[in-house]
């Protein structure tokens, strides 16, 4: 409340007279507030509660913000706390085919009826951090996977009413989050391609959404099923590694006998892999976030189910079990067990699926099986199954598209984004529009998906 009143309330009050003292004597006129971050669980409701009616008691008119499902946690739409709450905040930190596959997740029917209560969503932090180890500028595909979203956003404005971006800046010589969106060094900067489209889409919000139909071919995704192993920064073991098909048919067995065990096996990250006795060890333990895998180069059937023990040996988190490569490296096609500080578990990637509570003790081996079947992927950790994660839509068009009216209703404002790498033709229908013969066109591209820009070259990609 304090603070609050150091932000808003006027000179005469004692923190207000603060902020005069200390060269502001205008109000900020602080409007919104969230009450925690990345919190959740009956403790954070019960501190909710006390401290949102508090400050709607003596500020009615703040906007206050509730924590939501991060990183794909439990929905919160039966939130029941009796206590003032107008947005629930979102996180995503994904990869640009899980945005492009999820521009529409506020579209179903629980979304919307979420809109119609009495609190909106206002996704406070979202990017593709999957690019974020070998990319740590970002890319252009990462912005792309964005804009899908970001499409998705638009079109569902009933229900999402904030959005941000997150991280905002950062030194090229000090990156402790891989990508953010500002660059900056001594004396110059530079911009994360995101940060082109965040601006694009700022300067061309609308007054009225309009709902446009594209009509395009399907995006083409070469993915493969294949399995693998690694860790997030930490230290793990694995042994008894087997692949079946649908009828349980031994595909492939591997026991780790010897060092010519790992023979048609890819190291992605700064893992060092070693055979010992059996099993296979991920040695290397880090404070650098990242992931350190282990994938089998084959390609399996269209349903198969990849089995083995784990055991975390060292550092923060558990284990990771590969489902899918794309073929430009893992992309987070993985399943995380004891992951997020050692808290959850959850099929993450193209096929990302809820994240359900867990953790992994050292020094314990746990059964793992991972199943995939097209696009749907499950698994289980010592017989417990995790909730299934897939992509339902896997034929959906290449091209999104959003469109609004402009702020004074004389115009059209259609956004399209293109996620196939390769140029499209398509139609996009709004219905009942009345069009004139001239139009506008900001187009953002590059010469290829990894394309970014650097302190050398700041302006490699720019809107034209």
């Amino acid at each position: 409340l304090d603070c609050i009143e150091y932000a808003n309330g006027p000179v005469s009050t004692r923190w207000g007279a603060e902020r005069a003292k200390n060269g502001h004597p205008a109000p900020f006129n602080l409007a919104y507030l969230q009450i925690g971050n990345e919190n959740g669980g009956p403790r954070y409701e019960e501190r909710y509660e006390l401290m949102a009616k508090a400050v709607h008691a003596k500020y009615p008119d703040i906007k206050i913000i509730f924590d939501g499902p991060w990183s794909g946690r439990k929905d919160k739409d039966t939130w029941d706390v009796n206590a003032p709450k107008n947005f629930r905040d979102d996180h995503f930190y994904r990869s640009p085919d899980w945005f492009f596959y999820n521009d529409m997740i506020y579209a179903n029917a629980k979304e919307r009826r979420l809109g119609k209560r009495d609190f909106g969503v206002f996704v406070g932090e979202y990017a593709v951090t999957s690019v974020g180890r070998q990319h740590p500028f970002g890319t252009l595909r990462a912005a792309i996977g964005e804009a899908c979203f970001m499409t998705g956003m638009e079109n569902c404005a009933d229900v999402v009413k904030l959005a941000a971006y997150a991280p905002l800046f950062a030194h090229v010589k000090h990156l402790r989050w891989k990508p953010d969106l500002i660059y900056v060094a001594s004396g110059s900067s530079f911009v994360n391609p995101s940060y082109d489209v965040q601006k694009l889409f700022s300067e061309n919000r609308g007054r009225d959404v309009l709902t446009p139909v594209v009509e395009a071919e399907p995006l083409k995704v070469q993915e493969n099923c294949t399995f693998g192993v690694g860790t997030w920064s930490g230290a793990a073991a694995f042994k008894d590694f087997k692949v079946t098909d649908a009828t349980g048919r031994v595909l492939y067995a591997n026991s780790f006998a010897d060092a010519d065990a790992l023979k048609g096996w890819k190291a992605q990250g700064a893992g060092q892999w070693s055979v010992k006795d059996g099993t296979l060890v991920q040695s290397v333990v880090t404070d650098k976030q990242g992931a350190m895998t282990l994938t089998l180069d084959r390609v399996w059937p269209d349903e198969a189910t990849c089995s083995f023990k784990a055991k975390r040996l060292d550092g923060p988190e558990g284990f990771l079990a590969l489902y899918a490569s794309t073929g430009t490296g893992v992309a987070g096609n993985w399943v995380n067990f004891g992951g997020w500080k050692n808290k959850e578990h959850g099929i993450e990637g193209r096929s990302a699926g809820r994240h359900t509570p867990g953790s992994i003790e050292r020094d314990r081996w746990y059964d793992v099986t991972v199943t995939r079947k097209g696009g749907q992927v499950s698994a289980t950790i010592d017989g417990v199954k995790l909730p299934e994660g897939g992509v339902s839509n896997a034929n959906k068009s290449a091209l999104l598209a959003s469109a609004v009216t402009s702020p004074d209703g004389k115009e059209i404002i259609v956004k399209v984004v293109n996620f196939a790498e390769r140029p499209l033709v398509a139609d996009v229908v709004v219905a009942n529009a009345k069009l004139a013969n001239t139009a506008k066109l900001t187009t953002y591209t590059g010469p290829h998906a990894n394309a970014s820009n650097s302190l050398e070259n700041p302006n490699a990609l720019k809107p034209v």
